[in-house]
């Protein structure tokens, strides 16, 4: 076949992605300097004057420097029914600036094509053309939506009399998106806006604050107000400064329209806000202080603090020195009237857990200790968070079972025999070995067991251990005391008392 359009075809990751080539008189092709690695030769439709032929696909593995011979490529007969053989939008996340193309398998009618490209949005112009009647091109009039689905209707013959007809769906690519402003006190509800804040709006995607159709712009009752605009660090939070300090109690409407750095692509909205009145936010809390002492499991804790005239409430918030390392609100009570002060308890919420997966809520354990700060609150917002209130494990460990089992007789003249004693404690321990020894209490009076005779195996979930004892042969520790002291849990508190037993 002389005159087959032939292409090397790659992924889209290589710029250009096609290579193309022409056939001579024998039908054969060659190409130079191409990405040496696998690629899909494809043949263009193409026709001899008598009959149309199909396209032909095959793969080719090549290396660097080496020249490849490719298999002979057999043409088919066409089927009657046109095809796409390639388009630029199947694989979604299409340009909002793009044209686009598709190539059919034959050459087809370019006045009886009827083409229709529309969205949730309605139809959009676009002006469309042919390249040798094969690929056609449509260009829209206007930007596409970010992240929106096209679809694209095709109807038409090719030039043998064949009809074609089809329905496809594309995506755009995501654009920018708002996701948040500090307008917002709450879901859904924009007040109490301090009179001298910045107003902040973030962003999904880098702002690009010097294309010119973009603006932000505030107005009150009488007008709008001049701000200046600015980005925070990483371009995604579009910063709004009144050049004025806003009134108190007043309403106010934010409008905006911000461009991302792709072509085309916007993200517009409005909101309506109302700034805080001009009562004086509380003092700031004193007195603050906690109850009971915590152990490694505790989850309420009971704290006091003195009130304030002018608070509405008060806000407990906590963070701890492990994964909460932010202060967040755990407890929020009204103010009680006609008293110098107040108390509650306050329970952890479950994302203060040392350990997530052991079933038991422990916020304590593993040396974790809890911040917790208090704040009154009025119509003015908050005022000075208090001092600081630090709570950690400070309860020691309670063994709740010293048990033998085996015995410290070893009768056997030749061979050592051992024992076990086991230990179980009330919380997790910190797998530093406690103190240990032997106390004469009697059986044979002349001999007790050396603490070398002693090795410690901790359990795996660290509640506790097991020691096992080696008794020399022919010797007898029964009657004796094994004692520990000085176990210590996983915060490094150590117990106090002295545990025995006695042994068989």
């Amino acid at each position: 076949g002389a005159g087959v359009t032939v292409i090397a075809n790659y992924e889209e990751a290589f710029s250009p992605s096609w290579f193309s080539a022409v056939t001579d008189s024998n039908g054969v092709y060659s190409f130079s300097n191409l990405p040496a690695t696998e690629t899909n030769i494809i043949t263009m439709p193409f026709s001899d004057g008598t009959y149309d032929y199909d396209v032909a696909l095959n793969e080719v593995g090549l290396l660097p420097g080496v020249i490849v011979t490719n298999d002979p490529i057999i043409l088919q007969i066409a089927t009657a029914e046109p095809f796409v053989l390639t388009n630029n939008f199947e694989n979604d996340d299409f340009g909002l600036t793009e044209s686009l193309t598709m190539t059919f398998s034959k050459t087809m009618d370019a006045s009886s094509f009827d083409i229709t490209l529309s969205s949730e949005y309605g139809n959009v112009a676009f002006e469309s053309s042919w390249t040798n009647d094969i690929t056609l091109t449509i260009d829209p009039l206007v930007t596409l939506q970010a992240n929106t689905t096209y679809s694209l209707s095709l109807s038409g013959d090719s030039q043998d009399n064949n009809s074609y007809s089809d329905n496809d769906n594309f995506e755009t690519l995501d654009g920018i998106e708002f996701i948040s402003t500090n307008l917002e006190r709450v879901d859904g509800v924009f007040d109490e806006f301090s009179v001298t804040s910045n107003i902040e709006i973030m962003f999904t995607m880098e702002v690009d604050l010097n294309n010119y159709n973009g603006y932000a712009a505030l107005y009150d009752d009488e007008g709008g107000y001049l701000v200046s605009t600015s980005l925070s660090t990483d371009s995604t939070t579009l910063i709004i400064d009144p050049l004025y300090n806003l009134e108190p109690g007043q309403v106010y409407t934010l409008y905006w329209e911000v461009y991302s750095m792709i072509e085309g692509d916007y993200d517009d909205g409005v909101v309506n806000f109302v700034t805080m009145s001009d009562v004086t936010a509380p003092a700031q809390v004193t007195g603050f202080s906690r109850g009971a002492m915590a152990d490694w499991n505790t989850t309420s804790l009971f704290f006091m603090w003195n009130t304030l005239n002018g608070a509405d409430g008060y806000r407990i918030y906590a963070k701890d020195n492990g994964d909460n390392t932010d202060f967040i609100r755990i407890a929020t009570y009204l103010s009680g009237d006609y008293v110098t002060g107040q108390s509650a308890t306050v329970s952890l919420p479950s994302q203060f857990d040392y350990y997530d997966d052991d079933g038991i809520q422990t916020p304590f354990t593993g040396g974790t200790e809890l911040t917790f700060q208090i704040v009154a609150y009025n119509d003015a917002g908050e005022g000075t968070y208090s001092a600081s209130v630090t709570v950690g494990d400070e309860t020691s460990p309670v063994v709740t079972s010293f048990n033998q089992s085996g015995t410290a007789d070893n009768p056997d003249s030749t061979s050592t025999q051992s024992f076990t004693v086991d230990l179980s404690a009330n919380e997790y321990l910190s797998g530093a070995d406690p103190t240990f020894g032997f106390v004469e209490s009697g059986g044979d009076t002349n001999y007790v067991l050396p603490n070398s005779s002693v090795s410690l195996d901790w359990d795996s979930d660290m509640m506790g251990g097991t020691f096992t004892v080696v008794v020399p042969a022919g010797k007898d520790g029964s009657g004796d005391e094994f004692f520990i002291t000085n176990l210590k849990d996983a915060s490094e508190n150590a117990s106090s008392d002295t545990v025995r037993v006695t042994l068989d």
